[in-house]
């Protein structure tokens, strides 16, 4: 809307003389007026637009703020000392094949690959390889180059899987064919106007690690691959790195971040060895307990299999056997006892009840093995019929029982058929065959068994290796039971004895961080196999962790440990269906870039915000589909990852919607959780398409 500048000067005569003549025709208002209307509106003009230029309100207010003139909207930041994210250009490494050697070169940006929606990317170097050199890179029955390639526009838009950039435009000649050998992760998006806003509005605070809204500006502008964070510190719920003594004492902050990206990898581990660095402590049930016999303790990882721990005496002081050695040796000149590594420490301690009547049974010689906690159980006669648990013995004749018999009287041995059985609780201390996952190796000894990428993620895969050749025998193991509660794991993720490994997280207030110390204790069986194991982990932390304990930006006033929000991996376990027209099949998206934006909305979702599958559904029907199977996407299920290294189904409910708990938080526990910290993550996503 044009200010009318020439009412405003008719209007300022008016007032300085009422009888100024100002109508039309009259020589004041050709000679004065109107030209100081030409002359001033144009001013006016620009200074309104300054004023509204000026006004962060004022862009808000447009019908799409995005749309409003970028150069404006960097002025305005600027005042707040914020700069624009300009995007990052994704890039990886492409390898092209040849059917034989040749000379092959080609000059910066002349290479043009395409990804599976149409992605350019172009070689980022100049290249030049002869002939001599390409035979030396063997792939198969192939040759091959290796070519740094960036993208040609940034946005995460070029972020795509390993192996998917297969295609070459003006392919050279004696080409076989071309794929990227890892995933490309590492582009992002221009930050929008209202996205520049929104951090200007948290910008205004102190920029130092001593607030919420500092710890978030600072490192957001260091930082371009944080997309989220979320400070937790002292009287937060989900806080439990501050407690000494059961108390709250403060002095610790989490800074929970996202990342863009997370990173995809893989370690190979030859040969695993038994780890006598770690002492780790279990317990079970025996029963029967007899001298001379060797016991599967129900749990074959912490197991022995091959020399069985066997027992070697009962009353009095127990000790333990293992083969041919004791595991303990006694230098009586010293006075030292040493104890063989990767043996096993048993202790049996004793059972407490609290009784009430007793009864004795009694027999001449029958009870000489006998302990107080064995279970006694009679079958006859009918009378007697029963369990019992032995409370003590008072002699090799005569035990006594706690509660009473139904019958009066004391039986005789003779009169009653019984069994005894022993039901004693072990408790033993144990090494593990374990790999560890862990920032820095516990020892020299320890390197060969470790995995540096931490904070690790989620595990995606472990595979057998030759140890010979180091290549994969195509044996995997069975990692569905390798996370979660108890034994070796939770749900579908196993319980019990029955899994391949499991995950030990050492100390869970620092899981998913840079300085977590967590471990993989392995089945008996897996001694001495090599692995490989793939993984994801989120590479960024460690940058992250870095700068805020630099002596330029660490805090005086708390300890701040950098973790990557819980995640919640969200994966399919039915194909996604969806139906297209068959008129529009030409020119539909294909079913690898519907996958990609499924995938990139799970990542986007906002904190706090649910899983619905009416927004899958809207994202579908938004993208070309004229049918999606609803069952295929009420089936999907996320896997979300707790601190203590224990795993927790989430399932849409009746209504579609998948959330995150967010029940009160136990104080202390081991495993804090709630919408703030917990983060979805797309995982195995598949769909699948049909024409119709």
């Amino acid at each position: 809307m044009t200010f009318p500048v020439e009412d405003l000067i008719i209007q300022q005569l008016l007032e300085f003389d009422p009888t100024f003549d100002v109508g039309g025709g009259v020589a004041t208002t050709g000679l004065m007026i109107e030209p100081l209307s030409i002359i001033l509106q144009p001013i006016v003009n620009e200074l309104i637009a300054l004023q509204d230029n000026q006004s962060i309100l004022t862009i808000l207010e447009q019908d799409d703020p995005d749309d409003f003139p970028e150069d404006i909207v960097d002025g305005l930041a600027s005042n707040a000392f914020v700069d624009r994210i300009l995007g990052e250009i994704a890039t990886t490494t492409q390898r092209v094949r040849f059917f034989e050697p040749q000379d092959f070169s080609a000059t910066q940006g002349v290479l043009v690959f395409r990804g599976p929606s149409g992605q350019r990317f172009t070689n980022a170097l100049s290249i030049s390889v002869t002939e001599a050199e390409m035979s030396l890179n063997i792939d198969g029955g192939l040759v091959y180059v290796d070519i740094s390639i960036i993208a040609m526009d940034s946005g995460t838009a070029h972020n795509v899987d390993a192996g998917s950039i297969s295609e070459m435009e003006a392919e050279p000649v004696g080409v076989a064919n071309t794929t990227n050998l890892f995933d490309v992760e590492d582009g992002r998006d221009r930050e929008t106007n209202t996205e520049l806003i929104d951090r200007i509005k948290i910008a205004v605070t102190v920029r130092a690690l001593v607030t919420g809204r500092g710890i978030i500006v600072t490192l957001t502008e260091n930082f371009t691959t944080i997309v989220e964070v979320q400070p937790v510190g002292f009287g937060d719920d989900e806080m439990m790195r501050d407690i000494v003594y059961n108390v709250h004492i403060g002095g610790n902050v989490d800074v929970y971040v996202r990342t863009a990206t997370l990173t995809s990898s893989s370690t190979d581990v030859t040969t695993i060895e038994i780890d006598t660095t770690r002492q780790m402590s279990a317990s079970t049930v025996l029963a029967a307990l007899v001298e001379g016999t060797a016991y599967d303790l129900l749990r074959r990882s912490l197991d022995r299999t091959v020399n069985a721990p066997v027992v070697a005496s009962i009353d009095g002081f127990v000790t333990y056997s293992e083969g041919a050695g004791l595991d303990y040796t006694i230098d009586d000149t010293l006075g030292t006892i040493t104890r063989v590594a990767g043996s096993t420490i048993f202790h049996i301690p004793g059972t407490i009840a609290k009784a009430t009547t007793t009864k004795r049974l009694v027999e001449t010689g029958a009870f000489g093995s006998v302990k107080a906690g064995m279970i006694l159980t009679v079958g006859s006669p009918a009378a007697l019929v029963g369990t019992y648990t032995v409370r003590s013995k008072i002699s090799s004749d005569e035990i006594e029982i706690y509660g009473e018999f139904p019958a009066a009287g004391v039986p005789s041995a003779a009169d009653v058929n019984y069994a005894i059985d022993d039901n004693l609780e072990i408790s033993f201390d144990h090494n593990p065959i374990s790999i560890d996952l862990i920032e820095a190796a516990r020892s020299a000894t320890r390197s060969p068994f470790t995995i540096f990428d931490v904070p690790t993620m989620r595990l995606v895969s472990m595979a057998v290796l030759d140890p010979i050749s180091g290549e994969p025998t195509g044996e995997l193991l069975d990692t569905t039971t390798g996370f979660g509660a108890g034994g070796f794991g939770e749900g579908g993720f196993g319980s019990g004895g029955g899994g391949d490994f499991r995950l030990v997280v050492t100390e869970p207030t620092l899981r998913f961080s840079q300085k977590e110390d967590n471990f993989l204790d392995f089945n008996l069986e897996f001694l001495g196999y090599s692995l490989r194991v793939s993984y994801i982990y989120a590479s960024a932390i460690e940058a992250i962790q870095t700068f805020v304990e630099s002596d330029q930006e660490r805090t005086e006033a708390a300890d701040l440990l950098v973790r990557h929000f819980n995640p919640a991996f969200v994966d399919t376990r039915t194909d996604i269906a969806y139906q297209i027209n068959l008129a529009d099949e030409p020119t539909a998206i294909t079913v690898a870039a519907m996958t990609t934006l499924v995938t990139t909305f799970i990542d986007d979702i906002d904190s706090g915000d649910d899983l619905e599958a009416s927004d899958l559904i809207d994202l579908l029907y938004d993208n070309g589909a004229v049918r999606v199977d609803l069952d295929t996407i009420l089936d999907m299920l996320a896997t979300l990852h707790h601190h203590n290294g224990q795993t927790e189904f989430l399932l849409m409910n009746a209504k579609g919607v998948m959330a995150v708990p967010d029940d009160a938080i136990p104080d202390p526990t081991d495993k804090p959780i709630s919408p703030r910290i917990a983060r979805y993550i797309g995982g195995d996503i598949t769909l699948v398409r049909t024409s119709v």
